[in-house]
């Protein structure tokens, strides 16, 4: 029925959960399974225990009804991800989930798993449930991660499927692209906001998500005078890079006139490995 967390104080805990529409309505008695760590008087120390003396059964009369399935953020890898990005071919599936009543993750209810498809393959569905983890000292909230492994390179589409406990349900999809990591690879690469007043922020994704790297940004007027450089370390997590600001000024710290900019990214691996991306951006007064 529930599989959370709570906070333990002083020795003391306790927990909430509304119980989910799938189960057996017959009076019983029901198990709950307890473990606990945490640190005394310098040691690590673990508890566990059980109890069969809960009763289950039956609906309870002062409930409010709810009609409104689950909220889904879809990500991959991380919460950085926008709709389209790259990654490698091990990305993880990233979902954050509420729902004001809590989410099914009992499965009892025939079709009420917590689903993904890759690809549009609905024969072929990945049951999430014994992925998803409660945030601590919630019943409404958690997260899902689930690892995927040699993904094809290439534009994938993948859809997630979530049940409340009063089982409504709720999908979200999204779209990512994979991308081999054996060369440093830019993409997407954005500055927000253009036009430009006073400052901007750059973005670009890449598909390096565990090596550092040396990141240049070499902004130039038309006729190709170097008017600004920027030099940044990155150690990632993930695939997304930035905000890396310029405040629109010259490396003297002077307004620059009005007019487009050339900007150019460099981007090099601590393996030696070099990517490159430009754009254009437009300063205005």
């Amino acid at each position: 029925m529930f599989n959370g967390k709570s906070t333990v104080t002083n020795g003391e805990f306790s927990f909430t959960f509304i119980v989910p529409k799938d189960i057996n309505y017959d009076f019983g008695k029901g198990k709950i399974s307890l473990y606990a760590k945490g640190v005394l008087n310098g040691e690590k120390i673990d508890a566990s225990g059980f109890s069969n003396e809960i009763i289950i059964g039956g609906t309870a009369d002062d409930y409010s009804v709810d009609n409104l399935g689950p909220e889904i953020q879809l990500f991959i890898n991380d919460t950085n991800f926008v709709r389209g990005g790259i990654t490698n071919n091990n990305p993880n599936l990233f979902a954050l989930l509420y729902d004001e009543n809590g989410i099914n993750t009992v499965g009892n209810g025939i079709g009420h798993d917590m689903t993904a498809v890759l690809n549009q393959e609905s024969s072929n569905p990945i049951v999430l449930n014994d992925f998803y983890e409660y945030d601590i000292d919630s019943y409404q909230s958690g997260v899902i991660e689930y690892p995927f492994s040699n993904l094809e390179e290439g534009t994938h589409t993948l859809t997630v499927k979530v049940w409340d406990v009063f089982n409504n349900s709720s999908e979200s999809t999204t779209e990512f692209k994979v991308i081999s990591a054996q060369n440093l690879t830019i993409q997407n690469l954005i500055n927000y906001p253009n036009p430009v007043v006073d400052f901007t922020s750059f973005y670009f994704e890449h598909n390096q998500s565990d090596l550092d790297m040396k990141v240049n940004l070499v902004i130039m007027d038309l006729t190709g005078k170097v008017v600004k450089v920027i030099e940044d370390n990155l150690k990632p997590v993930g695939f997304r890079y930035g905000p890396l600001e310029w405040d629109g000024k010259s490396t003297e710290g002077n307004k620059l006139d009005s007019g487009i900019y050339i900007y150019n990214i460099v981007a090099k691996a601590s393996d030696g490995e070099v990517s490159t991306k430009s754009g254009r951006l437009i300063l205005i007064d």
